[in-house]
């Protein structure tokens, strides 16, 4: 096409043959999506290479210990809490790809931050670190980590000990898990649960004053079971910039999420593959790190990655794209788990319009707005599958919305940090502990 043929308006138009064709605004919304994909990506890889020289500086040196983070004056009237869970969260800018990875970063901050405005000066350690080199006097711990052996004399020492769970009772959760693993060898072949089994000693907590658990009260209640301690529950939360996104709710129906991360059988991704291919006018997305465990992805390859209603996605990020893609073209988020404390990827999912259909174990109380699955039998699935693909379509959208507001308020920041005001302020006034902020400290 020659110059003539072309001419270019100074609106963003170009004319060809006489037709206006509107480019400019197009071309430069790709560019703003590719350049923020690039940008994303680099973030990724920056944090990637900060990981793994953390990883090689622990093997080294050990884990850091941080000393009041909350960067407060020091003074010697200021009680101290020492808080055993992540690190990482305050070696990192927040601007920090990991905090997009999981909830428990910016979660981790929130406790500092509610422990803060308490009074507390409050040092972090890891759950990862074997504690031998621990010093000092709390008057207040809280522990995500059960063996607290090498550090007696600091158990000993806090006037209020309280144990953080992430997940349900870990006798419970592995019992559910072998069962799972058996169920399994019996359907298709033998998988070694041996490496996603957790500890199940927890003799120290039976020394804690209470323990604060992700989850319901079906997920407190495992906890009760051993513990002799009061046992609060609070609720996790989605990332607060995630919106209901709008679909088609026609062909939405007929499209399923499963979003999740590691360990897939505990998840339930086998009973899902077992339930799907024969549901031919219904499909399945799959986001997550099942590439890692190539044992299960042989046991399965045929059903993931050779089955036309199957969509294998990989690992997927909650502000990426693909995520908005496929939130976008799917109605439901299916997680039949065996353990959970309770789900995040559940609960972001929620955040962004999907209705769960989930295990008891998952520790969410979807009421009227969402499936729960009384067992883990296949019939179990398969008919709570059929009965939500078949939901009339105002239903649907109106349910989506339900999700969506409930979501915001229940599963919220807000109500995460106003919950662990609650449960610290109780704990204290159960045990006749003072609130340091109660006498201007």
């Amino acid at each position: 096409m020659s110059h003539a043929d072309m001419t270019t308006c100074s609106a963003g138009h170009s004319i060809e043959g006489g037709v206006a064709i509107r480019r400019g605004t197009t071309d430069h919304r790709t560019r703003i999506s590719q350049e923020r994909q690039m940008s994303r990506f680099v973030e990724r890889a920056v944090s990637g290479l900060r990981r793994r020289a953390r990883k090689l500086k622990r093997k080294l040196f050990g884990f850091e210990w941080l000393e009041n983070v909350t960067r407060r004056p020091l003074v010697d009237s200021r009680p101290r809490a020492l808080l055993v869970y992540m690190v990482d969260p305050f070696l990192l800018p927040r601007s920090d790809i990991s905090f997009l990875r999981h909830q428990n970063f910016q979660q981790s901050h929130n406790i500092v931050d509610v422990l803060d405005r308490m009074g507390y000066s409050v040092d972090v350690v890891d759950y990862l670190d074997e504690l031998r080199h621990l010093r000092g006097n709390y008057d207040l711990l809280i522990s995500h980590r059960i063996r607290m052996e090498e550090c007696r004399a600091v158990l000993e020492r806090a006037k209020l000990r309280v144990y953080l769970g992430a997940g349900m009772n870990h006798r419970i959760a592995n019992a559910n898990l072998v069962k799972r693993f058996h169920a399994l060898s019996e359907r298709r072949g033998f998988l070694d649960p041996t490496a996603f089994l957790v500890d199940e000693n927890f003799n120290c907590l039976r020394d804690f004053h209470a323990a604060f658990v992700f989850g319901n009260e079906y997920v407190q209640e495992t906890w009760r079971q051993d513990l002799s301690c009061p046992v609060y529950g609070f609720d996790n939360y989605g990332f607060p910039w995630l919106q209901e996104i709008k679909r088609d709710y026609s062909s939405a129906r007929h499209n399923f999420l499963f979003f999740g991360g590691y360990r897939q059988v505990l998840k339930g991704l086998d009973l899902l593959l077992e339930v799907f291919p024969a549901q031919k006018d219904l499909h399945l997305f799959v986001c997550g790190s099942y590439k890692r465990e190539k044992d299960f992805c042989k046991l399965y390859a045929e059903e993931l990655f050779s089955t036309p209603n199957i969509h294998p996605m990989d690992f997927i990020f909650v502000d990426s794209p693909a995520f908005q893609k496929i939130s976008k073209q799917c109605a439901f988020v299916i997680h039949p788990a065996c353990s959970e404390g309770q789900a995040g990827s559940v609960i972001q999912c929620m955040h962004a319009g999907l209705i769960p259909i989930v295990s008891r174990e998952t520790g969410i109380d979807v009421g009227e707005i969402g499936y729960i699955l009384e067992d883990d039998s296949l019939e179990t699935l398969r008919e709570a599958i059929l009965r939500a693909s078949a939901m009339p379509i105002d239903a649907l959208e109106q349910q989506c919305s339900r999700v969506v507001d409930i979501a915001k308020t229940k599963y919220s920041e807000e109500a995460f940090v106003r919950r662990w005001d609650e449960m610290l302020v109780d704990v204290h006034r159960r045990n006749n502990v003072s609130i340091p902020r109660e006498n201007g400290m």
